[in-house]
């Protein structure tokens, strides 16, 4: 489980989520490569005020006190891998 953090004072709306989401993908396809399986990875947004994602170890069989967070839907808010691959460099001109 992981549950993502914003201050009240941050402009986008959606940077609890972001973070969630962000620290999700770093350890399923991240530069980290742990290869974690996504299907055992939760997002959440929660109200902690600061700019943090909090990891949650939930043994199998426990259940997760969700008061004070909120789902976040994975199919609007999208990964933004922290070291992007570099754009493809533009084939420079010949010279005549």
């Amino acid at each position: 489980m992981i549950v993502g953090n914003a201050e009240p004072t941050e402009k986008r709306k959606n940077l609890a989520g972001e973070r969630a989401v962000d620290s999700k993908f770093y350890l399923t396809e991240g530069e980290a490569q742990q290869h974690i399986d996504p299907s055992r990875i939760e997002v959440r947004t929660g109200s902690g005020g600061t700019k943090t994602a909090e990891y949650w170890i939930v043994p199998s069989g426990a259940t997760f006190d969700s008061t004070g967070t909120q789902p976040v839907d994975e199919s609007k808010v999208k990964a933004v891998p922290d070291h992007p691959k570099p754009a493809a460099k533009k084939a420079a001109k010949k010279a005549q």
